[in-house]
């Protein structure tokens, strides 16, 4: 399987696994990239995914060791309780090999104790997409010039509008707004690739749909009970907790209206206030930075941390924490300089309902 990234391609490669399991992996991995773009070509970064790692460490000279970490004149290992990765580079190309456990039971099988019904395994492609995926494409982005910012991106009569924000101030449902009108078409939710040449391209990561979504966008529920499987809607009828999640494919939602990339023309930080009424001023590109960086930083938290062990280790074959988001920011900086940027004050507790109609009356979408 291979996808899209920017003007790249990353591939997921099951060849190391056998049998019934090679199966159930394939699968699950393909679930949580269904909604990236599909590409053919030569790889820039290769997923293995393996039942044990350990011939793919190999050394020819010292090997440097730092609690669950080592490294060798040739590759990377470090594993723990919930990961097992070794990375290597060969040929100009990123080999990242991630051990997986058969550890499926009856109970895990159900998914229903699990709040974004997942069993075992899929919950392993889980934590590989935040704590490995995420890693290593942002530090291929960095050697590319690219970045990830920690917000939303839709493409309006050829331009990109972007719509930064820390989580749960109302990134997501300005795009389950805009999904309903043609004038917007996708790029990405949550994380969006942005270039240094001021160029956003899509990410298809589904949109994380909790309860309170449904309620307050009505329209939303017969598109995910239309696509809920029976068991989970058993779980979201007889649980109620908020944080249940059910992952919806963007293109879906927008109804096949999405962007493979747009130069980009506005910048929206959105900030919640205490303020009972909404408000909007000019910012910096630099503050933007800044503000941006460090949100950044608190979303990679738990890739950069095993990041900060690797790189403290003399041998070690990648860059610090402190030196991809140093890059990042500026790489950031160089994509926005030619944007128009806002922040924008969200009072607390409002429906989201009013944050678009606010965007909408100001003119932001023009």
């Amino acid at each position: 399987m291979k996808i899209s990234h920017a003007n790249h391609i990353i591939e997921f490669n099951f060849q190391y696994l056998k049998g019934e399991f090679q199966k159930k992996v394939e699968k699950a991995v393909r679930s949580q990239f269904s909604s990236f773009q599909e590409k053919k070509g030569e790889p820039a970064i290769v997923f293995s995914f393996t039942q044990s790692n350990s011939e793919f460490f190999r050394s020819k000279g010292r090997v440097q060791k730092l609690e669950s970490f080592k490294t060798s004149n040739e590759a990377l290992w470090f594993k723990n309780e919930e990961i097992d990765v070794v990375y290597k580079s060969e040929n100009a190309k990123d080999l990242i090999f991630i051990a997986l456990k058969d550890n499926e039971s009856f109970k895990s099988q159900t998914r229903l104790a699990n709040k974004a019904f997942c069993n075992n395994l899929e919950t392993q492609i889980t934590r590989f997409y935040y704590r490995i995926f995420l890693l290593f494409t942002q530090l291929f982005n960095v050697r590319n010039a690219m970045t990830f910012i920690h917000g939303s991106c839709v493409k309006i009569n050829n331009h990109g509008f972007l719509f930064l924000a820390d989580s749960g101030v109302g990134k997501s449902s300005i795009l389950f707004n805009m999904s309903r009108n043609n004038l917007f078409s996708f790029i990405a939710d949550d994380l969006t690739l942005i270039s240094k040449e001021g160029d956003a391209f899509f990410i298809g990561r589904k949109i994380s749909t909790k309860p309170y979504h449904l309620n307050n966008f009505p329209f939303l529920k017969d598109l995910v009970e239309d696509k809920m499987p029976f068991l989970q809607k058993i779980q979201w009828k007889i649980i109620k907790d908020n944080r249940l999640n059910f992952r919806l494919c963007p293109i879906e939602l927008f109804q096949g209206q999405y962007a493979s990339q747009s130069k980009l023309k506005k910048v929206f930080h959105l900030v919640n206030s205490e303020s009972k009424s909404f408000s909007m001023e000019a910012i910096s590109v630099e503050k933007l930075a800044d503000l941006n960086t460090s949100i950044l930083s608190n979303e990679l938290f738990l890739s950069l941390y095993n990041l900060n062990k690797i790189s403290s280790i003399p041998d070690s074959p990648l860059i610090s924490s402190t030196q991809i988001l140093v890059e990042s920011k500026e790489i950031i900086r160089q994509s926005l300089k030619s944007c128009e940027c806002f922040l924008v004050t969200v009072p607390t507790a409002l429906h989201p309902d009013k944050l678009y109609n606010y965007l909408e009356e100001k003119g932001c979408f023009d």
